[in-house]
Protein backbone atom coordinates (compact mmCIF):
# COMPACT_ATOMS: atom_id res chain seq x y z
CA UNK A 1 0.00 0.00 0.00
CA UNK A 2 1.32 3.44 -0.79
CA UNK A 3 1.99 5.78 2.11
CA UNK A 4 -0.33 8.39 0.61
CA UNK A 5 -3.24 5.93 0.50
CA UNK A 6 -2.60 4.77 4.06
CA UNK A 7 -2.45 8.22 5.68
CA UNK A 8 -5.25 9.46 3.46
CA UNK A 9 -7.43 6.52 4.44
CA UNK A 10 -7.07 7.19 8.17
CA UNK A 11 -7.70 10.90 7.80
CA UNK A 12 -10.51 10.30 5.31
CA UNK A 13 -12.37 7.85 7.55
CA UNK A 14 -12.07 10.28 10.44
CA UNK A 15 -13.21 13.25 8.36
CA UNK A 16 -16.14 11.50 6.70
CA UNK A 17 -17.48 10.09 9.95
CA UNK A 18 -17.02 13.25 12.00
CA UNK A 19 -18.15 15.83 9.44
CA UNK A 20 -21.61 14.56 8.61
CA UNK A 21 -23.61 16.00 5.76
CA UNK A 22 -26.42 18.29 6.83
CA UNK A 23 -29.92 16.96 6.24
CA UNK A 24 -33.25 18.47 7.16
CA UNK A 25 -35.24 15.27 7.34
CA UNK A 26 -36.03 13.62 10.68
CA UNK A 27 -32.82 14.50 12.49
CA UNK A 28 -34.80 16.79 14.73
CA UNK A 29 -38.08 15.03 14.10
CA UNK A 30 -37.80 12.16 16.56
CA UNK A 31 -41.47 11.21 16.51
CA UNK A 32 -40.77 8.06 14.52
CA UNK A 33 -38.62 6.43 17.15
CA UNK A 34 -40.26 7.91 20.26
CA UNK A 35 -43.02 5.36 19.89
CA UNK A 36 -43.18 2.41 22.26
CA UNK A 37 -42.09 -0.07 19.57
CA UNK A 38 -38.45 -0.85 18.87
CA UNK A 39 -36.76 0.38 15.70
CA UNK A 40 -33.61 -1.68 16.10
CA UNK A 41 -34.84 -4.03 13.37
CA UNK A 42 -34.07 -1.36 10.73
CA UNK A 43 -30.41 -2.30 10.98
CA UNK A 44 -31.13 -5.94 10.21
CA UNK A 45 -33.02 -8.23 7.84
CA UNK A 46 -36.31 -10.02 8.21
CA UNK A 47 -36.72 -13.79 8.44
CA UNK A 48 -36.74 -14.17 4.65
CA UNK A 49 -33.37 -12.49 4.29
CA UNK A 50 -34.84 -9.39 2.64
CA UNK A 51 -34.29 -5.85 3.82
CA UNK A 52 -36.96 -4.66 6.23
CA UNK A 53 -37.46 -1.54 4.11
CA UNK A 54 -37.18 -0.86 0.42
CA UNK A 55 -35.03 1.80 -1.16
CA UNK A 56 -31.38 2.61 -1.58
CA UNK A 57 -31.16 4.67 1.59
CA UNK A 58 -32.14 2.04 4.13
CA UNK A 59 -29.62 1.07 6.82
CA UNK A 60 -29.33 -2.49 5.52
CA UNK A 61 -28.69 -1.34 1.95
CA UNK A 62 -26.03 1.12 3.07
CA UNK A 63 -24.49 -1.50 5.33
CA UNK A 64 -24.26 -4.03 2.49
CA UNK A 65 -22.70 -1.37 0.28
CA UNK A 66 -19.95 -0.79 2.82
CA UNK A 67 -19.35 -4.42 3.68
CA UNK A 68 -19.39 -5.88 0.16
CA UNK A 69 -18.08 -3.14 -2.10
CA UNK A 70 -14.57 -2.10 -1.05
CA UNK A 71 -14.27 0.49 -3.80
CA UNK A 72 -17.27 2.42 -2.45
CA UNK A 73 -16.46 2.17 1.25
CA UNK A 74 -15.39 5.78 1.67
CA UNK A 75 -18.36 7.12 -0.31
CA UNK A 76 -20.86 5.18 1.82
CA UNK A 77 -19.51 6.17 5.23
CA UNK A 78 -21.17 9.62 5.47
CA UNK A 79 -24.58 8.00 5.00
CA UNK A 80 -24.16 6.22 8.32
CA UNK A 81 -23.88 9.45 10.32
CA UNK A 82 -27.55 10.27 10.02
CA UNK A 83 -28.49 6.69 10.93
CA UNK A 84 -26.20 6.62 13.95
CA UNK A 85 -27.71 9.77 15.38
CA UNK A 86 -31.39 9.12 14.60
CA UNK A 87 -31.83 5.35 15.02
CA UNK A 88 -31.07 2.93 17.85
CA UNK A 89 -27.44 1.87 17.77
CA UNK A 90 -26.54 -1.22 15.75
CA UNK A 91 -25.69 -4.33 17.69
CA UNK A 92 -22.15 -4.96 18.86
CA UNK A 93 -21.65 -7.51 16.09
CA UNK A 94 -22.44 -4.89 13.46
CA UNK A 95 -20.06 -2.35 15.01
CA UNK A 96 -17.31 -4.95 15.24
CA UNK A 97 -17.86 -5.88 11.59
CA UNK A 98 -17.70 -2.23 10.50
CA UNK A 99 -14.47 -1.68 12.45
CA UNK A 100 -13.02 -4.83 10.92
CA UNK A 101 -13.86 -3.64 7.40
CA UNK A 102 -12.42 -0.17 8.00
CA UNK A 103 -9.12 -1.46 9.36
CA UNK A 104 -8.82 -4.09 6.63
CA UNK A 105 -9.31 -1.28 4.12
CA UNK A 106 -6.61 0.85 5.79
CA UNK A 107 -3.97 -1.83 6.27
CA UNK A 108 -4.98 -3.92 3.23
CA UNK A 109 -4.60 -6.89 5.52
CA UNK A 110 -6.64 -8.78 8.08
CA UNK A 111 -3.88 -8.18 10.63
CA UNK A 112 -3.46 -4.76 12.24
CA UNK A 113 0.13 -3.54 12.15
CA UNK A 114 -0.47 -1.12 15.06
CA UNK A 115 -2.94 -1.58 17.90
CA UNK A 116 -6.30 0.01 17.18
CA UNK A 117 -6.36 1.80 20.52
CA UNK A 118 -3.09 3.49 19.48
CA UNK A 119 -4.12 4.31 15.90
CA UNK A 120 -7.25 6.08 17.17
CA UNK A 121 -5.17 8.54 19.22
CA UNK A 122 -3.87 11.87 17.90
CA UNK A 123 -0.60 12.20 16.03
CA UNK A 124 1.49 13.30 19.00
CA UNK A 125 0.41 10.21 20.94
CA UNK A 126 1.55 7.83 18.22
CA UNK A 127 -1.81 7.51 16.48
CA UNK A 128 -3.29 8.51 13.13
CA UNK A 129 -6.58 9.95 14.43
CA UNK A 130 -8.49 6.99 13.02
CA UNK A 131 -12.06 7.15 14.26
CA UNK A 132 -13.17 4.80 17.03
CA UNK A 133 -16.60 3.84 15.68
CA UNK A 134 -18.00 2.74 19.04
CA UNK A 135 -17.01 5.98 20.78
CA UNK A 136 -18.15 8.01 17.79
CA UNK A 137 -21.65 6.50 17.99
CA UNK A 138 -21.73 7.15 21.74
CA UNK A 139 -20.75 10.80 21.26
CA UNK A 140 -23.46 11.26 18.62
CA UNK A 141 -26.06 9.76 20.94
CA UNK A 142 -24.95 12.05 23.78
CA UNK A 143 -25.77 15.09 21.65
CA UNK A 144 -29.43 14.30 22.38
CA UNK A 145 -28.81 15.18 26.03
CA UNK A 146 -28.03 18.71 24.88
CA UNK A 147 -31.13 18.72 22.68
CA UNK A 148 -33.21 18.10 25.81
CA UNK A 149 -32.25 21.58 27.05
CA UNK A 150 -33.89 23.24 24.04
CA UNK A 151 -37.56 23.82 24.75
CA UNK A 152 -38.77 24.61 21.23
CA UNK A 153 -38.63 21.08 19.84
CA UNK A 154 -41.97 19.38 19.05
CA UNK A 155 -40.73 15.90 19.97
CA UNK A 156 -39.80 17.09 23.46
CA UNK A 157 -43.46 17.11 24.52
CA UNK A 158 -43.70 13.37 23.87
CA UNK A 159 -40.51 12.70 25.80
CA UNK A 160 -41.74 14.76 28.77
CA UNK A 161 -45.11 13.00 28.70
CA UNK A 162 -43.40 9.63 29.03
CA UNK A 163 -40.78 10.60 31.61
CA UNK A 164 -42.36 13.53 33.49
CA UNK A 165 -42.21 17.30 33.13
CA UNK A 166 -39.23 17.61 35.51
CA UNK A 167 -37.13 14.92 33.87
CA UNK A 168 -34.59 17.33 32.34
CA UNK A 169 -33.85 18.95 35.71
CA UNK A 170 -33.64 15.53 37.33
CA UNK A 171 -31.12 14.33 34.74
CA UNK A 172 -28.92 17.29 35.60
CA UNK A 173 -29.42 17.03 39.38
CA UNK A 174 -29.09 13.28 39.92
CA UNK A 175 -26.21 10.85 39.55
CA UNK A 176 -25.56 7.79 37.44
CA UNK A 177 -27.90 5.44 39.34
CA UNK A 178 -30.88 7.55 38.27
CA UNK A 179 -30.08 6.83 34.63
CA UNK A 180 -29.28 3.13 35.06
CA UNK A 181 -32.09 2.27 37.49
CA UNK A 182 -34.89 4.70 36.57
CA UNK A 183 -34.58 6.00 33.00
CA UNK A 184 -33.19 3.07 31.02
CA UNK A 185 -35.84 0.51 32.11
CA UNK A 186 -38.79 2.78 31.19
CA UNK A 187 -37.69 4.05 27.76
CA UNK A 188 -37.52 2.53 24.27
CA UNK A 189 -34.46 1.26 22.45
CA UNK A 190 -33.39 4.62 21.08
CA UNK A 191 -33.45 6.48 24.39
CA UNK A 192 -31.91 3.47 26.10
CA UNK A 193 -28.94 3.88 23.75
CA UNK A 194 -28.80 7.62 24.47
CA UNK A 195 -28.81 7.14 28.24
CA UNK A 196 -26.45 4.16 28.11
CA UNK A 197 -23.99 6.24 26.08
CA UNK A 198 -24.29 9.12 28.50
CA UNK A 199 -23.82 6.75 31.43
CA UNK A 200 -20.59 5.56 29.81
CA UNK A 201 -19.40 9.17 29.49
CA UNK A 202 -20.20 9.84 33.15
CA UNK A 203 -18.30 6.77 34.31
CA UNK A 204 -15.26 7.53 32.16
CA UNK A 205 -14.93 11.21 33.08
CA UNK A 206 -15.16 10.77 36.85
CA UNK A 207 -11.44 10.42 37.54
CA UNK A 208 -10.53 13.41 35.36
CA UNK A 209 -13.07 15.64 37.06
CA UNK A 210 -12.13 14.50 40.56
CA UNK A 211 -8.52 15.31 39.80
CA UNK A 212 -9.62 18.88 39.06
CA UNK A 213 -11.02 19.17 42.60
CA UNK A 214 -14.49 19.69 41.26
CA UNK A 215 -16.08 17.16 43.58
CA UNK A 216 -18.14 19.82 45.40
CA UNK A 217 -20.61 19.64 42.51
CA UNK A 218 -20.86 15.85 42.58
CA UNK A 219 -24.58 14.90 42.87
CA UNK A 220 -25.54 13.22 46.14
CA UNK A 221 -28.85 11.72 45.03
CA UNK A 222 -28.85 8.51 43.00
CA UNK A 223 -25.06 8.40 43.07
CA UNK A 224 -23.68 4.85 42.95
CA UNK A 225 -20.59 6.02 44.86
CA UNK A 226 -22.62 7.40 47.80
CA UNK A 227 -24.52 4.48 49.29
CA UNK A 228 -26.38 3.57 52.47
CA UNK A 229 -27.00 -0.14 53.06
CA UNK A 230 -25.52 -0.74 49.61
CA UNK A 231 -28.22 1.40 47.94
CA UNK A 232 -28.03 4.84 46.38
CA UNK A 233 -29.75 7.63 48.32
CA UNK A 234 -32.65 9.96 47.56
CA UNK A 235 -34.57 12.06 50.11
CA UNK A 236 -37.32 13.82 48.19
CA UNK A 237 -38.02 16.49 50.83
CA UNK A 238 -34.37 17.44 51.05
CA UNK A 239 -34.12 17.65 47.27
CA UNK A 240 -37.18 19.89 47.07
CA UNK A 241 -35.52 22.23 49.59
CA UNK A 242 -32.42 22.60 47.39
CA UNK A 243 -30.04 19.88 48.61
CA UNK A 244 -28.30 18.51 45.53
CA UNK A 245 -24.54 18.04 45.77
CA UNK A 246 -21.66 17.24 48.11
CA UNK A 247 -20.88 20.92 48.62
CA UNK A 248 -24.28 21.43 50.27
CA UNK A 249 -23.10 19.36 53.25
CA UNK A 250 -19.85 21.30 53.71
CA UNK A 251 -19.10 24.65 55.31
CA UNK A 252 -16.86 27.29 53.73
CA UNK A 253 -13.97 25.84 55.75
CA UNK A 254 -14.49 22.37 54.27
CA UNK A 255 -16.04 20.80 57.38
CA UNK A 256 -19.30 18.88 57.48
CA UNK A 257 -22.27 20.94 58.68
CA UNK A 258 -23.88 19.95 61.94
CA UNK A 259 -27.48 18.78 61.84
CA UNK A 260 -28.78 22.10 63.20
CA UNK A 261 -26.69 24.16 60.76
CA UNK A 262 -27.92 22.01 57.89
CA UNK A 263 -31.56 22.40 58.96
CA UNK A 264 -31.20 26.15 59.19
CA UNK A 265 -29.39 26.46 55.85
CA UNK A 266 -32.06 24.60 53.88
CA UNK A 267 -35.08 25.40 56.07
CA UNK A 268 -35.90 21.76 56.79
CA UNK A 269 -38.01 21.43 59.92
CA UNK A 270 -37.39 17.85 60.99
CA UNK A 271 -34.37 15.70 60.24
CA UNK A 272 -33.69 12.33 61.80
CA UNK A 273 -30.23 12.41 63.38
CA UNK A 274 -29.55 8.81 62.31
CA UNK A 275 -30.57 9.62 58.75
CA UNK A 276 -28.31 12.67 58.66
CA UNK A 277 -25.35 10.84 60.18
CA UNK A 278 -25.80 8.01 57.68
CA UNK A 279 -25.53 10.27 54.66
CA UNK A 280 -22.59 12.17 56.17
CA UNK A 281 -20.84 8.83 56.68
CA UNK A 282 -21.61 7.80 53.10
CA UNK A 283 -20.20 11.07 51.70
CA UNK A 284 -17.13 10.80 53.93
CA UNK A 285 -16.50 7.24 52.71
CA UNK A 286 -16.85 8.42 49.12
CA UNK A 287 -14.29 11.23 49.62
CA UNK A 288 -11.89 8.84 51.35
CA UNK A 289 -12.26 6.23 48.61
CA UNK A 290 -11.45 8.84 45.96
CA UNK A 291 -8.51 10.20 48.03
CA UNK A 292 -10.10 13.65 48.14
CA UNK A 293 -9.31 16.14 50.89
CA UNK A 294 -12.36 18.28 51.58
CA UNK A 295 -10.39 20.64 53.82
CA UNK A 296 -8.11 22.02 51.08
CA UNK A 297 -10.83 22.86 48.57
CA UNK A 298 -12.35 26.30 48.67
CA UNK A 299 -16.06 26.72 48.21
CA UNK A 300 -16.92 28.12 44.80
CA UNK A 301 -19.52 30.78 44.26
CA UNK A 302 -21.74 30.44 41.23
CA UNK A 303 -24.58 28.40 39.79
CA UNK A 304 -24.74 24.67 40.38
CA UNK A 305 -23.22 22.83 37.43
CA UNK A 306 -22.57 19.09 37.77
CA UNK A 307 -19.19 18.31 36.24
CA UNK A 308 -20.75 15.56 34.13
CA UNK A 309 -22.45 18.24 32.04
CA UNK A 310 -19.63 20.73 31.54
CA UNK A 311 -18.92 19.38 28.04
CA UNK A 312 -22.64 19.46 27.21
CA UNK A 313 -23.60 22.91 28.45
CA UNK A 314 -20.42 24.90 27.85
CA UNK A 315 -20.02 23.97 24.18
CA UNK A 316 -22.33 24.82 21.31
CA UNK A 317 -21.43 21.56 19.56
CA UNK A 318 -20.60 18.86 22.03
CA UNK A 319 -20.10 15.74 19.89
CA UNK A 320 -16.41 16.26 19.16
CA UNK A 321 -15.66 17.33 22.73
CA UNK A 322 -17.32 14.22 24.15
CA UNK A 323 -15.59 11.98 21.61
CA UNK A 324 -12.17 13.39 22.51
CA UNK A 325 -12.96 13.00 26.20
CA UNK A 326 -13.84 9.30 26.07
CA UNK A 327 -11.30 8.43 23.36
CA UNK A 328 -8.38 9.99 25.22
CA UNK A 329 -5.97 7.30 26.31
CA UNK A 330 -2.51 7.63 27.82
CA UNK A 331 -1.38 4.31 26.37
CA UNK A 332 2.28 4.12 25.36
CA UNK A 333 2.96 2.16 22.15
CA UNK A 334 4.85 -1.08 22.75
CA UNK A 335 7.43 -0.02 20.18
CA UNK A 336 8.47 2.93 22.36
CA UNK A 337 9.38 0.59 25.21
CA UNK A 338 11.44 -1.49 22.76
CA UNK A 339 13.23 1.58 21.40
CA UNK A 340 13.98 2.70 24.96
CA UNK A 341 15.58 -0.65 25.64
CA UNK A 342 17.48 -0.82 22.35
CA UNK A 343 18.78 2.77 22.40
CA UNK A 344 19.70 2.93 26.09
CA UNK A 345 23.30 1.75 25.38
CA UNK A 346 23.63 4.76 23.05
CA UNK A 347 22.87 7.31 25.76
CA UNK A 348 19.08 7.61 25.44
CA UNK A 349 17.39 7.55 28.84
CA UNK A 350 13.70 7.96 28.11
CA UNK A 351 11.81 8.71 24.90
CA UNK A 352 9.26 11.53 24.98
CA UNK A 353 6.41 10.28 22.80
CA UNK A 354 5.15 13.76 21.96
CA UNK A 355 8.58 14.91 20.78
CA UNK A 356 9.40 11.99 18.46
CA UNK A 357 5.96 11.87 16.84
CA UNK A 358 5.91 15.66 16.52
CA UNK A 359 9.03 15.35 14.38
CA UNK A 360 7.29 12.71 12.30
CA UNK A 361 4.40 14.98 11.31
CA UNK A 362 5.80 18.52 11.69
CA UNK A 363 9.15 18.27 9.92
CA UNK A 364 7.61 17.58 6.50
CA UNK A 365 4.24 17.51 4.77
CA UNK A 366 5.37 14.71 2.44
CA UNK A 367 3.12 11.77 3.32
CA UNK A 368 5.71 9.27 2.05
CA UNK A 369 8.32 10.52 4.51
CA UNK A 370 5.75 10.71 7.29
CA UNK A 371 4.74 7.11 6.63
CA UNK A 372 8.38 5.99 6.57
CA UNK A 373 9.17 7.60 9.93
CA UNK A 374 5.88 6.38 11.41
CA UNK A 375 6.80 2.80 10.52
CA UNK A 376 10.26 3.25 12.02
CA UNK A 377 8.83 4.53 15.30
CA UNK A 378 6.31 1.68 15.46
CA UNK A 379 8.92 -0.85 14.30
CA UNK A 380 6.83 -2.13 11.41
CA UNK A 381 9.24 -1.23 8.63
CA UNK A 382 9.65 -4.31 6.37
CA UNK A 383 13.29 -5.11 7.16
CA UNK A 384 14.35 -8.73 6.80
CA UNK A 385 14.21 -9.40 10.55
CA UNK A 386 10.56 -8.29 10.63
CA UNK A 387 9.66 -10.15 7.42
CA UNK A 388 11.15 -13.37 8.77
CA UNK A 389 9.29 -12.89 12.05
CA UNK A 390 5.94 -12.72 10.24
CA UNK A 391 6.99 -15.68 8.04
CA UNK A 392 7.21 -13.83 4.74
CA UNK A 393 10.95 -14.46 4.29
CA UNK A 394 13.21 -17.25 5.48
CA UNK A 395 16.44 -15.24 5.50
CA UNK A 396 17.04 -12.24 7.77
CA UNK A 397 20.54 -11.27 6.61
CA UNK A 398 21.21 -7.65 5.67
CA UNK A 399 20.64 -6.95 1.97
CA UNK A 400 23.52 -4.42 1.93
CA UNK A 401 26.40 -6.06 3.76
CA UNK A 402 25.13 -9.63 4.05
CA UNK A 403 26.93 -10.13 7.37
CA UNK A 404 24.46 -9.16 10.11
CA UNK A 405 20.76 -9.52 10.86
CA UNK A 406 18.86 -6.75 9.10
CA UNK A 407 17.08 -4.87 11.88
CA UNK A 408 15.94 -1.26 11.61
CA UNK A 409 18.88 -0.13 13.74
CA UNK A 410 21.39 -2.07 11.66
CA UNK A 411 19.91 -0.99 8.33
CA UNK A 412 19.92 2.74 9.13
CA UNK A 413 22.97 3.06 11.39
CA UNK A 414 25.20 0.05 12.01
CA UNK A 415 25.63 -1.38 8.52
CA UNK A 416 29.13 -0.79 7.11
CA UNK A 417 27.61 0.12 3.75
CA UNK A 418 25.38 2.79 5.29
CA UNK A 419 27.79 4.65 7.59
CA UNK A 420 29.60 6.44 4.72
CA UNK A 421 26.27 7.83 3.52
CA UNK A 422 25.71 9.67 6.81
CA UNK A 423 29.27 11.03 6.87
CA UNK A 424 28.97 12.27 3.30
CA UNK A 425 25.58 13.79 3.96
CA UNK A 426 26.87 15.60 7.07
CA UNK A 427 29.73 17.01 5.00
CA UNK A 428 27.31 18.03 2.25
CA UNK A 429 25.23 20.05 4.73
CA UNK A 430 28.36 21.73 6.09
CA UNK A 431 29.67 22.74 2.66
CA UNK A 432 26.31 24.19 1.59
CA UNK A 433 25.13 25.83 4.83
CA UNK A 434 28.27 26.13 7.02
CA UNK A 435 26.35 24.33 9.77
CA UNK A 436 27.80 21.24 11.41
CA UNK A 437 25.24 18.48 11.85
CA UNK A 438 26.30 15.23 13.48
CA UNK A 439 24.19 12.13 12.91
CA UNK A 440 24.31 9.86 15.94
CA UNK A 441 22.15 6.79 16.50
CA UNK A 442 19.34 8.62 18.32
CA UNK A 443 19.12 11.44 15.76
CA UNK A 444 18.97 9.03 12.84
CA UNK A 445 16.25 6.80 14.30
CA UNK A 446 14.12 9.29 16.25
CA UNK A 447 15.19 12.70 14.99
CA UNK A 448 16.66 15.60 16.91
CA UNK A 449 14.59 16.89 19.83
CA UNK A 450 13.85 19.72 20.15
CA UNK A 451 13.64 20.39 16.43
CA UNK A 452 16.56 22.36 14.97
CA UNK A 453 14.40 24.41 12.63
CA UNK A 454 17.10 26.84 11.48
CA UNK A 455 19.01 24.03 9.75
CA UNK A 456 15.90 23.01 7.86
CA UNK A 457 15.23 26.59 6.74
CA UNK A 458 18.81 27.34 5.67
CA UNK A 459 19.51 23.96 4.10
CA UNK A 460 19.24 24.42 0.30
CA UNK A 461 16.98 22.36 -1.87
CA UNK A 462 19.82 20.09 -3.00
CA UNK A 463 20.51 18.96 0.57
CA UNK A 464 16.84 18.31 1.21
CA UNK A 465 16.60 16.29 -1.99
CA UNK A 466 19.64 14.28 -0.92
CA UNK A 467 17.99 13.44 2.39
CA UNK A 468 14.80 12.38 0.63
CA UNK A 469 16.76 10.20 -1.80
CA UNK A 470 18.62 8.63 1.10
CA UNK A 471 15.39 7.72 2.85
CA UNK A 472 13.91 6.18 -0.28
CA UNK A 473 17.11 4.29 -1.05
CA UNK A 474 17.00 2.70 2.38
CA UNK A 475 13.29 1.99 1.99
CA UNK A 476 13.27 0.53 -1.49
CA UNK A 477 10.96 -2.30 -0.37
Amino acid sequence: MSSLLHLGACRGCHYLLVHSSRTDRSREDALAFLSVGSTRMYWEQDNTGNSTRDGTGTPQTIWNSIHNNHSKKMKSLPKLNHLFISLPSPKCEKITLLCKDLFEFIWKSKCDKVKRVVVSQDYLSGGLEMVNVDFFIKSLKCSWIKKLTKNNKPWLDIFLTINGRDIVNEIFDFGDAFISDILIPKNNDFWNDVFTSWLYVMKNTENEMYAKNNFLNVPVWFNSNIRINNNSVFYKKWYQNGVKNVGDFLSNEGNFLTKNMFQQKFNISRICIMQYNSIITAISSFLKCMSLNKNVVESRCGPYLPFYFENILLNEKCTKVIYNCINKNNIVPTSIYKWNEELSPHGLENICIQDVFKICFKITMDSSLQWLQYRILHRILPVCYYLKKIKIKTDDCCRFCGNEIETILHMFVMCEKILPLWRNFSMHIYTTTSNRVGFNVTYIILGETPLNIYIIRECPKSATVSLVCLHFALNST
